[in-house]
């Protein structure tokens, strides 16, 4: 009787060792691709020197029609602040839009059209 009890935990241990191993070895599912829908992006730029700061926000918003064929539309944001030493004055204002058209499905062919 006294083996018995000695033998169960590690029967147990041996059982959990065992499940675990089995599930690290289990195939992951894969993820869904759906490529389709809206999409958007946003980046943000800058750059400074005794002269004053540049800053420029791009963010952009757009849709994949499917995996082979999409557009985005940006329009960019820029942020002057010239050096008072200089004399220079600083501005805001709004950079010229942008359309992205893609096309491909191995190789991606993008138009990028400015005004």
């Amino acid at each position: 009787m006294i083996k018995r009890f000695k033998a169960a935990p590690a029967l147990v241990l041996l059982f959990v060792t065992l499940a675990g191993a089995a599930g690290a070895q289990s195939v992951p599912k894969p993820a869904l691709k759906n490529d389709t829908g809206f999409t958007s992006y946003a980046a943000f730029e800058g750059t400074s020197d005794g002269d004053g700061q540049v800053y420029a926000l791009n963010p952009s918003i757009g849709y994949n029609f499917s995996r082979h064929f999409g557009m985005n539309l940006g329009v960019p944001f820029y942020f002057v602040s010239a050096s008072s030493s200089l004399g220079g004055t600083s501005s805001n204002g709004i950079g010229n839009p942008s359309l992205d058209l893609r096309f491909g499905s191995r190789i991606r062919w993008s138009a990028l059209l400015r005004s």
